[in-house]
């Protein structure tokens, strides 16, 4: 999984990471979890005939 922020010219770059397999997850704003472990879970809403959908995306502690 790939934590990033879209800019314009980035489309061959985001091709190349999505046919490799990697899910892309992006303007994720993580700068009030403290460091650590956790556990990361992204539902997506699926849209019919889109290729990329808002989704509800949370975090949990880990097991220690």
């Amino acid at each position: 999984m790939v934590w990033t922020a879209f800019s314009p010219g980035d489309a061959e770059v985001h091709r190349l990471l999505l046919h490799a397999g990697v899910v892309l997850v992006e303007d994720l704003d993580l700068s009030a979890i403290e460091p650590g472990e956790y556990d990361f879970i992204c539902l997506p809403i699926k849209l019919e005939s889109a290729d990329g959908a808002t989704a509800r995306s949370v975090h949990c502690a880990g097991n220690q």
